[in-house]
């Protein structure tokens, strides 16, 4: 059976490690993105990088590598205190 390594509607919202074929990067390198939507042809998907950059990319240019487990933000109160600032003078 082939491996289907195309992005689905049901990955919206992850995030997944994926190819993306045609753009200029380096050989077998994976970049982590956002899935945020699809096109209503499902030709075309939204996508955002790690650095906020939001962009359509053709579906057929983009291949998932890996689905991510969603980042858990930690609670503020379980965080241990920072140490106390140093005055220099």
């Amino acid at each position: 059976m082939k491996h289907d390594d195309s992005l689905s509607p049901l990955l919206t919202g992850q995030r997944v490690l994926v190819h993306l074929i045609g753009a200029y990067r380096a050989a077998g390198a994976a970049e982590e993105v956002r899935v945020l939507e699809f096109s209503p042809s499902l030709r075309y998907v939204r996508i955002m990088n790690t650095n906020g950059l939001k962009f359509w990319r053709r579906a057929e240019e983009v291949r998932l590598v890996e689905l991510l487990q969603p980042r858990e933000t930690p609670d503020p109160e379980s965080l241990p205190p920072l140490p106390p600032l140093e005055v220099l003078t």
